[in-house]
């Protein structure tokens, strides 16, 4: 399912409302038991590594000899610090974990300034079925309830 919702704040505001109330999409965390390198990273023993869905990784403790913490993206190969991470790039985006019946699904966000507010694109993959009669095994409601926990998260 995709969607945007406009709204009348900022788009900070509606990153934060969506990290506060839903949180990244994780795909597996860990801590290191001996030191690891990461790329051209060397890794200290404890640091708290965290795998996201878009397949950055988030790195938190000793990082070649200092405490600190970054954003890695094996794919480009680029390693962004703390300072780096809060910029005033145009697009915010993230993958958030969206609950829905007994799942935490991915819900892809991007948010962009617009006009006097802002407004937030999202794509969100709704596990179903097809029955032999041509039915579907999710309904208008489910998807409406979706739609509408979005839309409270962007204006809350």
């Amino acid at each position: 399912m995709k969607g945007d919702v406009n709204s009348q704040f900022n788009d900070t505001s509606i990153y934060a409302n969506f990290s506060r109330i839903l949180g990244r999409y994780i795909k597996e965390q860990r801590q290191t038991g001996r030191p690891e390198r990461i790329g051209s990273m060397n890794i200290g023993v404890g640091a708290r590594i965290t795998t996201f869905a878009d397949g950055k990784i988030s790195i938190k403790g000793t990082i070649d000899g200092k405490n600190g913490y970054v954003l890695y993206d094996p794919k480009t190969k680029t390693v962004v610090s703390t300072e780096e991470l809060i910029s005033d790039e145009i697009k915010k985006d993230n993958v958030f974990s969206l609950k829905y019946l007994d799942m935490l699904l991915p819900l892809y966000v991007e948010i962009y300034p617009y006009r006097n507010g802002s407004k937030a694109v999202y794509l969100i993959d709704l596990p179903y079925t097809i029955d032999s009669k041509g039915g579907i095994s999710i309904n208008t409601n489910d998807i409406d309830g979706i739609k509408n926990k979005i839309e409270q998260i962007v204006n809350d």
